[in-house]
């Protein structure tokens, strides 16, 4: 059962947020609002969301290819910290606790 994320402002702003920062790494973004937020909701983690360890981030599948419905998933940073580095040989987040 999807439960509600707290004020639709605050919402809005971490959406633009996770979307400017796809932008800044030149990553397609093909998610509107209302898809990114059912996506957060259903995962019951938009509370927890973050990049630090612990949290939980939107990961692509494969760490590839556009933010889409059908190609991202709410998982740990470090899970998707996993797959960064064995993409690409670097941290996408960080090991503070």
């Amino acid at each position: 059962m999807s439960r509600w994320c707290g004020k639709p402002t605050m919402s809005k702003a971490a959406f633009n947020e996770q979307k400017r920062h796809a932008r800044q790494r030149e990553i397609s973004w093909e998610l509107p609002y209302w898809e990114w937020l059912q996506i957060w909701q259903d995962s019951g983690h938009f509370e927890e969301r973050g990049r630090r360890k612990g949290q939980w981030v939107m990961g692509r599948n494969g760490d590839t290819g556009p933010y889409a419905a059908g190609n991202v998933k709410i998982i740990r940073c470090e899970v998707n910290n996993l797959g960064a580095w064995q993409q690409r040989g670097r941290l996408a987040c960080g090991s503070e606790g």
